[in-house]
């Protein structure tokens, strides 16, 4: 017998003990029953090392019964006797290790990619693009433990990726983005302050894609030699042909309405014979060609952007551009001075009264969902604008800004002031890919070395006469 309290005394005790009163264990010194408000509950009462008495609660009646409770305090005091952890002690530290697993536990959690990239998503809620290359290069990491990813991981991305057919300079993006953010989560990014990092140090940090093999170099010289042909000046036939082609599909949009609107049912319809722009794309292309813009921030165009001074009439468009959008506090800010003359003024000022004089909002807004267009949604007009004009089908509409760019550069501009009007941070890529002179001067440049030797050489054709 472990105790001198059996179930029936328990029972009548529960039902008839007034509150704290206590039925004590004969057996088993300090083993009590107490009753409180609402249940009945089984405590040990001791005295400790350092002599203070103290108790703990074994668990309620009838949940536990006599003897299981009994077994419980004679084991707590077998222990004292020994000298063993206090209890209460014990209790605490299973508790405090229990907590510390927890958290453990959760950190651990923390440290999952795809759990940091939904707190990462909120410091860059505004870099959608940059968020969109860690997940879709990098979701099949989402449930590995971010100092866990190993070079090897990414090696083997990398070589399937290219074995797919993807371009290194694409999975350089994508690899970038993924690196920019584990460096946050170790409190490391440049220029973005993160004062609770999850990671002692990035496992990339010091890892760099693998390099090229031969056959890569010669593909990638050849797509080079490719897109500094792109980014040349665009040849007065070129430009004719822009032109031709823009005109051609404006009279062809006019000459379709005009057909449509003999139709009865098609009466609703205004005509496009008393407009500037029968398309939203002849002034996007205008802007493309007067400006450099990109596509995407010519789209994110809205007309706060376009200040007009009313004391001297002079108009500036002021934008930041996306691709640094997201860049520190104090992102790039394009300021295109266009003062009174500038014939982007007449196409701007004759597209916002053809639109109804608005004074806020997209310049371009999407005519289906509230907002942007589509990104894409000039290609199908600049292919067939192409198609019209004669065109080389392999211009992309990128070009003007190639071109806007390769022109300054040709009239001898600084490239510190073009980079400020293209909106580059330096002036390292306007250097590396626009700076160079063309075939004419690099002719002149020959022949005046050949110059200097003046009739001291003899050319081929008197020779062969001499013989």
């Amino acid at each position: 017998m472990k105790t001198s309290i059996s179930t029936t005394a328990a029972n009548q005790f529960a039902k008839t003990a007034s509150e704290r009163q206590q039925l004590s264990c004969k057996v088993i010194k300090g083993f009590h029953l107490l009753r409180l408000k609402c249940v009945s509950s089984w405590r040990y009462r001791y005295t400790d090392a350092a002599g203070k008495r103290k108790t703990l609660t074994i668990g309620e009646y009838p949940a536990l019964k006599p003897q299981e409770a009994a077994q419980i305090a004679l084991e707590w005091r077998v222990g004292i006797t020994k000298g063993e952890a206090d209890p209460i002690a014990k209790r605490q530290a299973i508790a405090a290790q229990k907590r510390a697993q927890e958290q453990l536990q959760a950190q651990r959690e923390n440290l999952k990619l795809g759990r940091f990239f939904e707190h990462y998503s909120k410091v860059l809620k505004d870099s959608p693009d940059v968020l969109g290359k860690i997940s879709l290069a990098f979701s099949f990491l989402f449930e590995r433990d971010m100092d866990m990813i190993t070079p090897h991981d990414i090696d083997k991305w990398y070589q399937e990726k290219r074995e797919a057919g993807l371009k290194r300079s694409t999975l350089v993006g994508y690899f970038g983005a993924l690196k920019a953010m584990l460096n946050y989560a170790a409190g490391t990014k440049k220029g973005q302050s993160n004062h609770e990092p999850v990671l002692t140090v990035n496992p990339l940090a010091g890892y760099t894609l693998p390099q090229l093999t031969k056959e890569e170099r010669k593909a990638l010289r050849q797509e080079d030699n490719k897109m500094m042909a792109m980014r040349d000046i665009f040849s007065p036939e070129v430009k004719a042909a822009i032109l031709k082609g823009l005109d051609s599909y404006a009279e062809e949009l006019r000459a379709k309405r005009r057909r449509s609107l003999r139709l009865a049912k098609n009466q609703h319809l205004p005509s496009l014979d008393d407009v500037a722009f029968p398309h939203w794309f002849i002034p996007f292309t205008q802007i493309a060609m007067m400006t450099g813009m990109r596509p995407g921030d010519i789209y994110a165009l809205r007309w706060e952007n376009l200040d007009h001074n009313p004391f001297n009439g002079k108009y500036t468009l002021i934008y930041t551009p996306k691709k640094t959008e997201h860049k520190g506090d104090d992102p790039i800010k394009v300021i295109f001075n266009l003062g009174t003359q500038h014939p982007l003024i007449d196409t701007l000022t004759t597209w916002r009264k053809q639109q109804g004089n608005p004074k806020t909002g997209l310049i371009f807004p999407s005519e289906r969902v509230s907002g942007e267009m589509d990104r894409k949604a000039h290609l199908k007009h600049w292919k067939h604008v192409k198609e019209l004009g004669g065109v080389p089908d392999g211009l992309q509409f990128y070009s003007f800004r190639h071109n806007f760019i390769s022109d300054l550069v040709r009239k001898g501009k600084s490239p510190e002031l073009i980079r400020k009007l293209v909106g580059h941070a330096d002036t390292s890529m306007i250097t590396k890919n626009y700076m160079r002179t063309d075939d004419h001067d690099m002719e002149a440049l020959t022949a005046l070395a050949a110059d200097s030797w003046g009739n001291h050489t003899t050319s081929p054709a008197k020779a062969v006469g001499g013989e």
